[in-house]
């Protein structure tokens, strides 16, 4: 389940459906302590800092990048994605400066992804739109 806030009502809806009907639950939010924080067998935080009164686009990057970032980590269990692809990926994500609130390293310890390797080009649509938004942003 993915919300900033981690109240979205629609979205507690389905966890508690989900959960009635036996399923596991990850939870993908920003607030430490929201219910579907509390709620979800696992929690993801994005770490995007405080959101007021409107969705952000820092908020909206950070669920993005908490998304690729557990694409990576399920390629890499399934044997999909070597180590080094992965620490590789992972550096490429943060070279992209596109969250400079989100701490990329707690999602790394979180996963027990490797930490930063080196400072890569960037190459990849993800990451390069991510950059070209955040630079939108930083222009005000």
């Amino acid at each position: 389940m993915i919300s900033q806030s981690g109240e979205t009502a629609d979205t507690l809806a389905a966890l508690r459906e989900s959960k009635e009907k036996g399923a596991r639950v990850l939870g993908i939010v920003n607030v430490v302590g929201s219910s579907i924080a509390r709620e979800s067998d696992n929690v993801m935080y994005t770490w995007a800092g405080p959101e007021i009164a409107v969705a952000t686009t820092k908020a909206y990057s950070a669920q993005l990048v908490a998304l690729y970032l557990l694409a990576m980590k399920f390629a890499n269990v399934r044997g999909n994605l070597s180590d080094d692809g992965l620490a590789e990926m992972l550096d490429k994500a943060e070279a992209s400066k596109a969250l400079p609130e989100m701490k990329i390293n707690r999602m790394r310890a979180a996963f027990n992804l490797p930490s930063k390797t080196n400072e890569n080009d960037l190459d990849s649509t993800v990451e390069l739109n991510l950059s070209k938004e955040d630079d939108i942003c930083n222009e005000n």
